[in-house]
């Protein structure tokens, strides 16, 4: 019989009459999984799943990406006509770099699994041309492109293309096309009230620009009055840019490969970049330089990523030495360096929410955090557990839960939720990422309980007022929601961390010392078992609030916006 290698869930890829070698369990998400199922196949096994790997090519991929940097400005320069610094680059094509060399990796690897461990006839692929999967920009790849079995189609096919001798079986496209045609389509389309914000664009002192920081609602207004100055959300920014996609590309990324997925990387990675890095980078850039502002600072938290149009912008306004660029952290998480450090690389200064003692960073408090007090409720009942959800492909190689890693985390929790006792099974209340459910657990957990155990509340602080113990399954947002807001904290993990500083890493150890951090659920369930009746009292004990003051400390400074409104005031100076 043939075997065939099915790397993406799309259902003409598969075959009746032959062994269709799965390459990932995304293969199998969907309605068809039972149908899928009884066929006649076979499913790789995730190769992050394999025992330090994660680790290891993750350092790999933080010393190739500064190489891989420089020869993209190098490209791009040549290619544009410019001379502008690999700063300037690295402002504008940063993100997209950071995961298309993570999307190429993992690709690449689950090929060269494929191919070692299975005897494989053909790889069959829906066909394409450049048009149907070119992106506009980068907030294009990460909203439409990174989880769509066709464009993952397109990668592996050009993987396999350019350096396996399999024999692809060219598929009819009948269904998939490109949607689309504009920089900013998403960001554009989302914007709401435009007119008011061209108004106010007439009154506003544009000294420090804050663009897409997320203050809030009540620190807004704490910065309106404290530094009596309007606040605008610059919808220039956000104007949608029509773009014409290319016919072809045949780029070469010139720099000293060391392996053979170097040696594929000089060739595919650009073939992936989107319009507004090359064909169309002048249009956008054109539009970048009507935009009339000269703040003396730039302040963001999510602008320097989505958005392209204000990159460049912010690009041309740094290379000019006309403005400073100053970075903000926008969740919780204790990984350190993220993103290939790509985010330090660009900023003058660093906003972070862990204490990193470094000349471009500051720390200053979350700015969505409560601060509140947890006010001890007897009646609440209440366990909540936390779930993590992850892309179905993978898209930034970083020390967290990875596509089809997933799937290993379930097992863990589903293990955990089986060894309760029943009075503290029936308290379990499950909040999983509101609208993000792509591996369907919800589906999976829902099955383990006679309860209905799905949280149904919209906002996550309302869970915490009614719960009695909260249990994490990352050291991420929720994680640090919870620890502020004071309710007992547990965090359960299917491996330790290892990215972390060295006083992270210290903390975290000490967090799991005192039976805070558990990657074992038999423990857990042994300690949940102990604390259930007054968890308040383990809490409150001195060495636990000595542990969490210091996790405070280091990771979420419990002040108020104080701290930021002296920050801007110094800027102002």
């Amino acid at each position: 019989m043939k075997r065939r290698l099915i790397t993406s869930n799309i259902n003409s890829l598969i075959s009746s009459s032959e062994e269709n070698i799965f390459l990932g369990d995304w293969c199998f998400v969907g309605k068809n999984i039972q149908e899928r199922q009884n066929f006649n196949f076979k499913k790789i096994r995730y190769h992050f799943n394999e025992p330090n790997k994660l680790k290891k090519d993750y350092k790999y991929l933080n010393n190739l990406y500064p190489k891989i940097l420089i020869a993209l400005s190098n490209f791009l320069n040549d290619f544009h006509k410019t001379n502008y610094s690999k700063r300037y680059w690295e402002i504008v094509i940063g993100p997209t770099l950071v995961q298309l060399l993570s999307v190429f990796w993992d690709r690449w690897e689950l090929i060269n699994k494929a191919v070692k461990t299975e005897k494989i006839d053909c790889v069959p692929v829906v066909d394409y041309k450049i048009k149907d999967f070119i992106s506009q920009d980068f907030n294009d790849i990460f909203t439409n492109k990174l989880d769509s079995h066709f464009w993952n189609n397109c990668i592996f096919a050009e993987i396999i293309n350019e350096s396996h001798k399999l024999n692809i079986l060219k598929i009819e496209n009948k269904n998939f096309n490109n949607q689309s045609d504009y920089v900013n389509q998403d960001l554009e389309s989302s914007h709401r009230f435009k007119f008011f914000d061209k108004i106010l664009s007439k009154f506003t002192n544009e000294t420090n620009l804050i663009y897409k920081l997320n203050l809030g609602n009540k620190n807004f207004l704490k910065y309106v009055f404290y530094h009596k100055k309007i606040f605008r959300s610059y919808s220039e920014f956000s104007k949608k840019i029509k773009l014409e996609k290319p016919i072809e590309r045949n780029f070469f990324l010139g720099f000293d490969t060391k392996n053979n997925f170097e040696k594929m990387i000089s060739k595919k990675l650009l073939f992936f970049f989107p319009l507004s890095h090359l064909e169309g980078f002048k249009n956008v850039q054109t539009e970048a330089r009507k935009i009339k502002l000269n703040p003396k600072y730039i302040i963001t938290a999510f602008g320097h990523v989505v958005n392209d149009l204000f990159k460049i912008w912010v690009a041309e306004k740094v290379e000019g030495k006309k403005s400073k660029l100053i970075i903000s952290s926008h969740g919780g998480y204790v990984q350190n360096p993220i993103n290939f450090n790509s985010w330090t690389n660009i900023s003058d200064k660093f906003i972070s929410w862990e204490k990193l003692n470094t000349k471009k960073t500051i720390q200053l408090p979350p700015l969505y955090l409560r601060n509140n007090k947890k006010k001890i409720i007897k009646k609440n009942k209440q366990i909540l557990f936390c779930t993590s959800n992850t892309n179905l492909y993978a898209y930034r190689i970083e020390d967290y839960i990875i596509s089809a890693q997933i799937l290993e985390c379930l097992k863990l929790w589903k293990n955990f939720f089986l060894s309760l006792d029943d009075g503290i099974k029936d308290k379990i209340i499950i909040r999983h990422v509101p609208g993000f459910d792509p591996w369907k657990q919800k589906d999976q957990l829902s099955k383990i309980f006679k309860h209905n155990a799905i949280s149904r509340k919209k906002e996550f602080i309302d869970e915490l007022k009614v719960s009695k113990i909260v249990i994490n399954t990352s050291m991420q947002t929720t994680f640090f929601e919870s620890m502020d807001y004071g309710v007992p904290t547990l965090v359960l993990l299917k491996d330790d961390l290892w990215n972390l500083s060295k006083k992270g890493m210290s903390i975290y150890k000490n967090l799991k010392k005192n039976n805070i951090i558990f990657t074992d659920f038999k423990k857990l369930n042994k300690h949940l078992i102990k604390i259930y009746d007054q968890p308040n009292l383990w809490w409150n004990q001195k060495k636990i609030v000595e542990v969490r003051e210091e996790f405070h400390q280091h990771y979420c400074k419990k002040k108020n916006f104080d701290d930021w409104n002296q920050f801007f005031s110094k800027l102002d100076l």
